[in-house]
């Protein structure tokens, strides 16, 4: 029996210190898929309110809350150098009464800049462009730098002379902000 165990022991050792047989691996071919992505221009314009409620105590119309807008643009280089903001109305009427067909022009329509830089007295329709807007209520200068970004500004709104138009009736209209990229 101890001529057994010494030879199990033998074989054991044999096969611990026996060089490994190399392992051989099978592999395939390195197969490939070609990606490639586009990344859309983008320039979008946000509003801190949808609507704005104009009243007057005492014949003097109060401006509105003011409404801040927010440009959000993502441009390719040398694609755009300037973004301007503008506010416009869709026709010379600014607000008009459904049930008595009364308006109130634009131009009595004012806009009260951050900077207090003034009003938009004027008729401000369609196409819009910067010279027969609300005026060119902002722009923002677009560099290798700021390819993408947002910028934020607010106005106020007020029409002056609401008391002076007849008849005493509700009014509605729209009043349009749009950028444009150049």
């Amino acid at each position: 029996m101890f001529k057994r165990k010494v030879a199990v022991l033998f074989i054991t050792l044999a096969f611990l210190f026996a060089p490994a047989l190399p392992a051989t691996t099978t592999s395939s071919n390195i197969a490939t898929v070609s990606l490639s992505a586009t990344v859309p221009s983008s320039l979008t314009v946000s509003l801190n309110t949808t609507s704005l409620n104009f009243s007057s105590s005492s014949g003097v119309t109060s401006p509105t809350v003011p409404v801040s807008r927010t440009l959000s643009w993502n441009f390719s280089p040398g694609q755009a150098t300037t973004i301007n903001l503008t506010v416009y109305f869709t026709s010379t009427t600014a607000l008009s009464s459904p049930s008595t067909g009364a308006i109130i022009p634009t131009s009595s329509f004012i806009q009260i800049t951050s900077s207090g830089s003034g009003t938009c007295n004027q008729n401000q329709v369609i196409p819009p462009t910067i010279a027969n807007t609300c005026g060119n209520d902002f722009s923002v200068s677009i560099t290798s730098a700021n390819l993408s970004g947002t910028s934020t500004t607010s106005s106020s709104y007020q029409i002056p002379s609401l008391m002076s138009f007849s008849p005493a009736s509700d009014y509605a209209g729209v009043l349009n902000f749009q950028a444009f990229a150049n």
